[in-house]
């Protein structure tokens, strides 16, 4: 994702949080009139009207670009203009917002309609669905303190959770956990976060913010001492690590030398960074561990092969083996956090793999698993019976029964 992308993602969240200052609304504004944004901004429009969106309300995606076209831009006009360059068509921001509201009113599912590469569409499967699962409305994360204690996030307001020391944990209106303090000595805290939960925002003490996916979990210090900052993951996180410096001996001033950063993965593998935005994916049930890096550097260390990474690259840790991926889809690995499912050649089991930590699954086949191949996004917010009928239209026979367990029938 290029820069321009993630400021088209920034500025289009900001506004839907309704935090976005008016020059802000007004860059989005130009962004969103851009001719080569069109596609992201289908994919950030889907995942705001998936909240809203009624049963029934559906609009193909040929209506759904030519309705975006006429309230965007005049045709006319760029017919006029030829089939050169991209005309910037600069719109006051209420034709902008009314493009947004009539969108997300009237839906743009077909653009993340899954589909099978090797054959055409097919019907819609029948299904037997005696029970559905709701997508994640509460995070069940829960955060074990270095006294062994226990605290379950989603059962407590905002404010102060716990005190370490001179460390202050706390949880605000929205949801992130933060800690804010600091600490001569390291003491470990735990937030693991459970099939069935939305994704937990973490702000650690030294301003690194984490988010944690479902079936996963981070062990790190209240607050960091020494000279590194070194934390523990399973399954899957995103990180923007702050960068500190290190003191300098026998005073206060800082030193030149930057505090490294490191990330521990399952007692084998080892990312290292001194100030960057990246995805670790390190789910068991995966082939590989995946790390993928967005801006900054990080070294990928396994049994003293290291790897170094600039943007856009992903290395892949398979059997004390490192593979670098130079071109890879940044977008696809960090869909997650942005509240979407997104494949590319991806077979069913990859799917259902992700389904079932999203909405707290057990899986199961009748029979051979079917061979299949999906591409495309879809929005989170969907429940499980909505997720699958999407699946269904490649003709995936499905279950669904009470206790959350799904049937896949060949």
């Amino acid at each position: 994702m290029n820069s321009e992308e993630l400021r088209l993602q920034y500025l289009f969240s900001k506004y839907f949080e309704k935090t976005a200052s008016a020059e802000e609304r007004a860059e989005l504004a130009n962004l969103v009139s851009i001719e080569g944004n069109r596609e992201q901004l289908m994919q950030l429009f889907s995942a705001e009207w998936e909240k809203y969106r009624g049963d029934g309300m559906v609009i193909t995606a040929e209506k759904t670009d030519e309705m975006l076209q006429n309230i965007l831009g005049d045709p006319a006009r760029s017919k006029a203009a030829g089939e050169g360059a991209p005309v910037r068509t600069m719109l006051p921001w209420r034709s902008v917002a009314v493009a947004a509201s009539i969108i997300l009113m009237l839906g743009i599912s077909s653009y993340l309609l899954f589909f099978n590469k090797r054959s055409k569409p097919a019907e819609v499967a029948n299904t037997n669905v005696t029970h559905d699962v709701k997508a994640p409305e509460i995070n069940r994360a829960m955060i074990t303190l270095a006294n062994g204690k226990k605290i379950l996030l989603d059962s407590l307001t905002s404010g102060t959770l716990a005190i370490q020391g001179n460390v202050n944990v706390s949880k605000t209106t929205d949801g992130q956990i933060i800690y804010n303090g600091s600490s001569t000595e390291e003491v470990f805290n735990t937030l693991y976060n459970p099939r069935g939960s939305k994704v937990v925002p973490l702000t650690l003490s030294d301003g690194t913010k984490v988010w944690l996916n479902n079936e996963s979990s981070i062990r790190y210090p209240v607050a960091f001492a020494g000279n590194e900052r070194k934390v523990e993951i399973t399954g899957e996180a995103y990180f923007e690590v702050a960068t500190l410096r290190l003191p300098a001996k026998g005073g206060h001033a800082l030193s030149g030398q930057k505090m490294p950063f490191k990330v521990k993965i399952n007692n084998s593998t080892e990312v290292e960074v001194l100030g960057t935005h990246f995805n670790i994916n390190a789910f068991a049930d995966e082939a590989s561990i995946n790390t993928t890096l967005l801006e900054g550097s990080v070294r990928v260390i396994v049994n003293k092969k290291v790897q170094l990474l600039s943007p856009g690259q992903q290395a892949q840790v398979n059997a004390n083996a490192i593979r670098l991926i130079k071109d890879a889809d940044v977008a696809q690995a960090v869909a997650w956090k942005n509240g979407l499912f997104s494949f590319t050649d991806a077979n069913l089991p990859t799917v259902m793999r992700q389904l079932a930590r999203w909405y707290g699954l057990e899986v199961q086949y009748e029979g051979a698993i079917p061979e299949r191949e999906f591409n495309g996004k879809i929005g989170k917010t969907l429940t499980l019976d909505q997720a699958l009928r999407v699946l269904a239209k490649t003709n995936v026979k499905y279950r669904i029964e009470s206790g959350n367990k799904i049937t896949i029938i060949n």
